[in-house]
């Protein structure tokens, strides 16, 4: 056996053994409960944004951080990536055990820590631009920006690993190698290029896969936007707000009427003054409402919404003397109804689903700044990737602030 054949018995040896030693990875994948990996890595995760200063949560393999919730998936332990590193380490031919052994004992935290800083990369995007920005930092430095630490591990190991050693399978040939076939280090020439080639073929492979398979956190994330859009459909009203105007020379309580016909919610009319209610009442298609207006132009503002009710503007004043106040053009909108939010939580979140044709599971949290409105849905498991959105809007009987949360899987 010449020294080629001796170089080129070497590089199938370890491409052999890597393939081999990527065995568990299938038999991890459709096995082996990651749960307690989960943990660790949200545990850790947390206190390393909690290093950080944001404020942090967590519950079980669920964090959050400043608002931005997000699940601790199997795959985002780095398992993957841990178990390539030593399948790379272990599969070198002609590496003393010791050398390998530091390899790992180097490498695997590494790689580790590296996991850490992804996720914490990735809620730094989400606070910066939001969670589309997250989704993306999620895909590139999840599959590359993890499998350029692996090889850059591997590599600076490999080097180190290399110093020093002797081809002990060239040395133990019969003949004499040409010098004038192979020069010292083309060994290390023929193995990057074989690397090269069959990490190239890696990447071609999961191209493929990933073109020719649905990957469910793409789907899951495209489902996100319209699960979200139905259930604030359901919860939210179109409204109108009519601006009005009264100009006077004194302070005084003054009646005031504004004719108008309504197309729709005549019965959910208010008048705001200043952020806050007047009283009000209703004749036929006009409006009464009675104010302490202030010298000069005094603005109001008429509002009202699509939706059934009891009549809101039911005062008992006297509308003797009514003064006409200037109406303008109605503005168009939409707030979340306390109304709709009722009727959701009574009905059955089956049904629900049934009946807007959602076939993923969700969860809505609305909360404003007292605490949770409205927790409805199923909890996010443990083990599956979760997908949120945050959605603010008011809401039509206060014209208070709502935070929406809808998580996804």
């Amino acid at each position: 056996m010449d020294a080629a054949d001796a170089r080129l018995r070497q590089t199938l040896v370890f491409l052999t053994t890597l393939a081999l030693l990527a065995v568990p990875v299938y038999v991890i994948s459709l096995t082996a409960d990651l749960l307690p990996l989960q943990l660790l890595v949200a545990d850790h995760s947390a206190a390393l944004l909690d290093a950080m200063g944001f404020a942090v949560s967590r519950e079980a393999a669920l964090v959050t951080a400043n608002g931005f919730t997000f699940l601790i998936s199997p795959d985002s332990t780095g398992w993957k990536s841990l178990l390539f590193l030593g399948a790379l380490v272990l599969a070198v031919p002609g590496t003393p055990w010791r050398k390998k052994g530091i390899g790992l004992a180097i490498g695997l935290p590494l790689v580790y820590a590296a996991n850490l800083g992804r996720v914490a990369a990735i809620v730094l995007a989400e606070q910066a631009w939001g969670w589309q920005a997250a989704a993306l930092a999620h895909d590139v430095l999840w599959q590359v920006g993890l499998a350029a630490v692996v090889l850059a591990c591997w590599l600076a190991w490999w080097t180190w690993a290399r110093r020093g050693r002797r081809d002990h399978s060239i040395s133990r040939t019969k003949e004499k190698p040409l010098p004038s076939r192979r020069r010292k280090g083309d060994f290390g020439i023929d193995f990057a290029v074989a690397i090269g080639v069959f990490l190239l073929f890696v990447t071609w492979a999961f191209v493929l896969y990933q073109e020719s398979v649905p990957i469910a956190e793409e789907t899951a994330r495209e489902a996100l936007d319209q699960i979200a859009d139905l259930v604030l459909d359901n919860l939210t009203v179109d409204t109108r707000s009519l601006p009005a105007r009264f100009g006077y020379a004194n302070s005084t309580t003054v009646v005031l009427y504004l004719d108008y016909r309504w197309p729709f919610g005549q019965n959910t009319t208010a008048v705001l003054f200043k952020g806050s209610s007047q009283a009000c009442n209703i004749t036929d298609n006009r409006l009464y409402w009675q104010s302490v207006v202030s010298p000069g132009d005094n603005y109001f503002t008429v509002t009202f919404s699509e939706q059934g009710g009891n009549l809101r503007c039911a005062g008992g004043f006297s509308t003797a003397g009514a003064q006409p106040a200037t109406g303008y053009a109605a503005e168009r909108g939409e707030a979340v109804s306390l109304d709709r939010i009722l009727h959701l939580n009574a009905t059955n979140y089956t049904a629900f689903r049934s009946r807007l044709g959602i076939t993923r599971n969700f969860n809505l949290t609305i909360s404003n700044s007292s605490g949770t409105v409205l927790s409805y849905g199923l909890r996010p498991p443990p083990a599956s990737d979760v997908f949120a959105r945050t959605l603010l809007h008011e809401l039509e009987e206060t014209g208070g602030n709502l935070t929406l949360r809808v998580l996804v899987w």
